[in-house]
């Protein structure tokens, strides 16, 4: 159990690093960015906040919430900055922005594939 509450932790570092560094580049376009954007990423971190709870108390649930938190903000990160404008919930970066802030959209990209990947591992050597 405990190296899989490591494995665990360790995902979810590789979630809130790469995270992190994709909300500062908002912080800096807080001007820019749409309010729709501003609230999904509000609720991804508390989301993030709310799976690392669950993995310091060993709810037997928080392998699977990690996998689909990591698996559902690296799509959804993908899809509000990457596709054209498609409704409030999305922003464009294609032509808009410099490369510090695709290099923080690869982090937390990564980091959300990263925590997904370790914690799905993690679900299924448990469940054997």
């Amino acid at each position: 159990m405990a190296d899989s509450v490591r494995a665990l932790r360790f995902g979810w570092w590789a979630l809130a690093v790469g995270y992190a560094t994709h909300c500062v580049a908002h912080v800096f376009m807080w001007g820019e960015t749409p309010v729709g954007v501003r609230a999904g990423g509000t609720l991804a971190v508390v989301l993030v906040v709310v799976v690392r709870v669950m993995i310091d108390r060993g709810n037997a649930a928080s392998g699977l919430a990690l996998a689909v938190l990591g698996a559902a903000l690296a799509a959804g990160l993908l899809l509000v900055h990457l596709p054209g404008y498609w409704g409030p919930f999305s922003q464009p970066w294609r032509g808009q922005v410099n490369l510090a802030c695709w290099v923080t959209l690869g982090a937390a990209v990564a980091g959300g594939i990263a925590a997904s990947v370790v914690a799905g591992r993690r679900v299924l050597v448990d469940q054997r």
